[in-house]
Order: structure tokens, then sequence, then C-alpha cells
């Protein structure tokens, strides 16, 4: 489920709670932070997010159909997401719908669980669905691995804290297994009270921040935060302490020490990259991939500022009450300020070693 930008600013969801940790390699907790002070605006809704969320009830319905489960996307659960709705008891339980479940304690807490199952029959006994439609670069990282991303995970005990429920599964949507496989793939997970904990102090500090306009303090600021919270040098100087003396001086070393590896790393990929040649892939002697290098799609660039003039002329030149001539002469200068920039190849070792 997608919220507005202003519904996104006014509380925490799961969706930031990995961002908040630190693990979330899309977005930082900086980039989190300059959102919900309304100085960032939010992501933009892909392909890739568009078409995640409009296969959710698709896998939910064939998750229900796997385990024999009554499938109601209209349960009325406003006022407690643990009411299990009624249904036909032939079922082994029913996979329902929640609509947005907030905190009993903090308003700006809410969460957007994809389903949650539950038995009649068994008191309190109510898991909670998450759906996950898995690139193949997620697959090969995480789940062929038996392991989730962190930040989902992150996201999955923001969940279990607002609703209160603590064993979940991740039903992963795999587009790209062969026909052998079935693409459903399951990761269950039980939230345990420290780590909750844990989390919940770390959102709590964040929402203050928020509350505040003051920055979060981090334990280690990546590229993209120094460049969400300095982007100019507003102040000329600040003078240095002992600590920061330290730390230039030991970068100063570091990059010394580095400078043979790097030079060497050059040598190596250079002498790769001749004998591979023409070729785009290196095979090891097994036939396993090791090495590629290949050729990157040609970059677009459209002079836009000469479209407009060439077009602007031609109007000059040449009046007709006619808007066939004028819709081609539009096409033929775009065409004319178009240019392909062909990119150079990209070298990538796929080797890990032993």
């Amino acid at each position: 489920m997608y919220l507005s930008p202003e519904e996104r600013r006014a509380g925490i969801g799961g969706s930031d709670v990995g961002s908040i940790m630190g693990a979330n390699p899309y977005r930082s907790p900086i980039a989190c932070w300059k959102e919900k002070i309304g100085e960032l605006a939010p992501p933009s809704l892909n392909y890739a997010m568009e078409w995640g969320s409009r296969l959710e009830e698709v896998v939910c319905i064939k998750y229900a159909e796997d385990k024999k489960l009554f499938y109601d996307n209209k349960a009325d659960c406003v006022d407690d997401c643990t009411k299990i709705p009624n249904y036909d008891n032939s079922y082994n339980g029913i996979l329902y719908m929640p609509h947005t479940v907030r905190s009993s304690k903090h308003d700006w807490a809410y969460a957007h669980p994809d389903g949650l199952v539950g038995h009649n029959n068994k008191a309190n006994d109510i898991t909670g669905i998450e759906i996950k439609t898995v690139s193949e670069g997620i697959y090969r990282k995480y789940w062929a691995e038996g392991e989730i991303p962190p930040y989902q995970y992150y996201q999955v005990v923001w969940y279990s804290m607002i609703t209160g429920i603590s064993k979940w599964t991740m039903v992963g949507f795999v587009p790209h297994l062969r026909n052998s496989q079935d693409p459903i793939l399951l990761h269950e997970l039980e939230i345990d009270l420290d780590t909750q904990q844990r989390v919940w102090k770390k959102v709590e500090y964040f929402w203050e921040c928020v509350q505040n306009k003051t920055a979060p303090e981090l334990d280690s600021y990546s590229d993209t935060d120094i460049k969400l919270l300095y982007p100019e040098n507003s102040v000329d100087l600040i003078q240095g302490n002992e600590t920061i003396e330290n730390k230039c001086t030991e970068l100063a070393q570091l990059r010394k020490e580095l400078k043979p590896l790097v030079e060497k790393e050059e040598l190596l990929k250079n002498s790769i990259k001749a004998y591979m040649g023409h070729c785009g892939r290196l095979l090891s002697k097994e036939g396993n991939e090791i090495a590629t290098f290949k050729s990157a799609k040609a970059r677009i660039t459209v002079n836009h500022k000469g479209i407009i003039e060439s077009f602007r002329k031609y109007l000059t030149d040449n009046q007709s009450d006619s808007s066939d001539w004028a819709e081609s002469e539009l096409n033929h200068c775009e065409a004319k300020n178009t240019t392909a920039v062909k990119t150079s190849r990209r070298f990538l070792l796929k080797y890990k070693g032993d």
C-alpha cells in the first residue's frame, strides 16, 4: 500500500524502519529524516514497486490456496486486527487483509501488513504475512541462502510491535525461477522482545529528531548522508581538535598503503581484459563464468534547447495552418538533436576466490 507524501510524513511505517536502522542500501537514515521534515521528496513509484504492489493480492490468493485457507480481502478489522473474522470451518483457517494498524499508545506509529492468518478454534493463534516480489539479485544474495534482506526483516519487526503478533511468514515471489522450481518461497520468523525493544528505542529517538527537526546522530555517515546534510560550505573554516587530526593522519597513511595495491589491481585488470580482447565473457576450465568485459548500452543525450531553437526557426520561416507538418517537423528537430553516445566496456570480476 502506498501513502501520500503528507501521510508518510505524519508518522513511521514499516518501510521506514529498515532505513532508520541503517539497513536499507537504497535509503539512508538521513534521507528518511529529510523526507519526514519535508526537505526531500519521497521515492517516486517505479515499475518494480508498482508491480510488486499489484502482485501482492495474486500471491496472497495462491498462498491461501496452497494452505487451504479461506481468503477474505474485505474483512472489517479496523479496530482490532487480531479479531479473527468468521469463515467456513471446512478451511484450515482464514487469510484476511487488515486495514492500517496504529499503535494504541503512539498515533504516529503505524503498520500495513499484507495479510494475517487466523484460526477460530485457536485463540490468539495469528500469523502475519508479508509479500515480497524478489529480484534475481536479491534472490541470489539472500533467499537462495535461506535469508531475507535486513531492511525487510526490520519491517516485519516493526509490524510485530504495532500488531502484537510475533509470528510472521515472509512470502517471496521469485518470477525468474525455472519451471521445475516453485516461484513461491517461504521464510518463517518469530520476533523476540529484545529485538523489538532495540528497534523501538532507535525509532523513538528518530521520531524525536523529526519533531525537533534535528538530524539524528549516527555511528557512521555515508557519502550520501554528508551531501544531504552539508550540500555546500556556508562557513569558511572550523578549528580542528586532536581526534579529527588523528583521523586525518590515519587517512593519509591508509592512502599511502593502498597506493601500490591500487596500482597492482589496475595492472591485473588490464592483463585480464587484454587476454579477453573482443570477448564479453571469461570462463574457467570448469565452465564457470569468472569475469565479464561487456559493452554498456549507448547513453542517449537530448539537446532540448537545440530542439526549441530549430523548431522556432522553422515556424518563423514556414507559416501554415496545418498541424500535421508541425508535428512532423517537431519530430525531425528532435531526431536531429538526439545523440546516442557510445560508452566504454565495463569489466566485472565474478570470481570470489577460495
